[in-house]
């Protein structure tokens, strides 16, 4: 005995019901007197959103979008430029290897990868250009934060600043409400069935006023101006060299854009020239120095602020009529000078996140590159496809952290799979409400009868 169950519907069936005709004319029976296709259809739809969508993504996945910096090191560039250009082509460089171990259909991709990775490498830790350019990476971030000292010393020292800011005033707000009366009318059934309506009282809680209290910290006021003055008269200027921007991209560079991207071919000359210099134009530091030397100008004003309203600032409370309130001339300022202390120190910090990461993980990398080659080619104990996931997990931190605004090195999106599958599941039950309808105003399936199932 075979039992279907469909929403509202039993179907038994008998062994002998199993026949091609039995089942041809049950199956019709289903169809008629049920919404199965809607049930089916949706299915149907959901499977190929979620199957379509995750082939298009691991296709995507296959090709990482390249740009190399063209910066040549002999060239007169800045410490940071330099930096920029080294911090860019590591994992460019990798990430080419990657595209090219998928390029023959059919090859092992693990042993592809590793292979690509052995001839950018050599044989020997240091007998490569890519392996002195990684080596060489933690100097080149010394050398360049060497040149941005002045934004290293300012961040670290407007940590205190914030931090003297933050304790001078502690703010707390009490809101206050009151118990309301009001009528409202209720309508209910009588005995006799008629409905009837009755005025009622009821209350209810109402906002009614809040009390604002702002506690001065004195002595954490009179730190904050202090800190504030050395930091303002430490540093004069947080200006760096700016980065060199690329003129001219060569004839191998504009092949790796082009053979990188979809519908590459069709880029213009110009086009191609923005994509060569996203490394400067989409870094993290070209991202968030316009906003730390905004910063830094309005701390100097928010100083001689602090400077004078410190003199008269006390702590105070009283009651207003709403919830929010600003507060007083003296807290405001305070709360000024914190909120521009507080985006200085966060987009500095922002910078120096991506110096951190090359300067702990280059040797890291180096390490992980030769050992996976070794495990993938020469079968050396190790789990071959962790290392690459490994390898191409730092590299595309190491390469988001360096640049925000950079070029997206994930190109397989999770969220698409979701997406997609949702507008599948979508078109499926579209798909299969019009079929339903079509075969009951048609009679497709035959003429529906009365069901004696349920």
């Amino acid at each position: 005995m075979v039992t279907i169950r469909i929403p509202g519907w039993i179907f038994k069936l008998k062994d002998a019901d199993l026949r091609p005709s039995v089942l041809y004319e049950k199956t019709m029976r289903l169809l008629r007197d049920t919404s199965i296709e809607v049930y089916i259809c949706a299915a149907l739809g959901l499977a190929t959103g979620l199957t379509a969508s995750y082939i298009h993504e691991s296709n995507r996945e296959k090709t990482i979008p390249l740009a190399f910096s063209e910066v040549k090191t002999t060239d007169s560039i800045s410490p940071v430029t330099k930096y920029l250009a080294g911090a860019n082509d590591v994992p460019m460089k990798v990430f080419e290897c990657w595209n090219k171990s998928y390029q023959n259909i059919g090859e092992d991709s693990v042993k592809a990868f590793a292979s690509e990775l052995e001839s950018m490498i050599g044989s020997t830790y240091s007998s490569s250009e890519f392996n002195e350019l990684l080596s060489g990476m933690p100097k080149r971030s010394e050398e360049a934060l060497a040149e941005m000292k002045s934004i290293v010393n300012v961040m670290n020292k407007v940590a205190v600043v914030d931090s003297n800011l933050d304790a001078a005033w502690d703010d707390r707000h009490h809101d206050h409400y009151r118990t309301e009366t009001y009528l409202d009318t209720e309508t209910h059934t009588g005995a006799d069935g008629k409905s009837y309506t009755t005025t009622v009282v009821k209350t209810r809680e109402v906002y009614d006023h809040t009390h604002h209290y702002y506690d001065y910290n004195k002595d954490a006021g009179e730190a904050a101006s202090r800190s504030l003055d050395e930091l303002v008269s430490s540093e004069q200027s947080l200006i760096i060299t700016p980065v060199t921007r690329i003129v001219e991209v060569s004839a191998e560079g504009k092949e790796v854009i082009r053979k990188s991207r979809k519908n590459g071919h069709s880029l213009s000359d110009e086009q191609i020239l923005e994509i060569a210099n996203t490394w400067n134009t989409g870094s993290t530091i070209n991202a968030n120095l316009p906003l730390v030397y905004s910063m830094w100008s309005l701390l100097r004003i928010d100083a001689d602020k602090w400077r004078v309203a410190k003199n008269t600032a006390e702590s105070v409370s009283y009651q207003t009529g709403s919830s929010r309130d600003s507060g007083p001339e003296e807290f405001q300022v305070a709360e000024t000078a914190l909120s521009h202390g507080q985006e200085l120190f966060y987009s500095a910090k922002d910078m120096m996140r991506g110096f951190e990461f090359v300067n702990q993980n280059s040797p890291v990398m180096k390490d992980l590159i030769h050992q996976y080659v070794a495990v993938a080619l020469y079968e050396q104990p190790g789990d071959a496809k962790r290392l690459r996931r490994e390898i191409m997990s730092m590299l595309r931190e190491w390469y988001n952290l360096n640049f925000k605004n950079g070029i997206d090195v994930q190109p397989f999106r999770a969220y698409m799979i979701f997406l997609l599958s949702l507008a599948g599941l979508a078109g499926g039950v579209g798909l299969g409400v019009g079929v339903d309808y079509l075969g009951s105003k048609y009679r497709l399936w035959g003429k529906r009868e009365q069901s004696t199932y349920g």
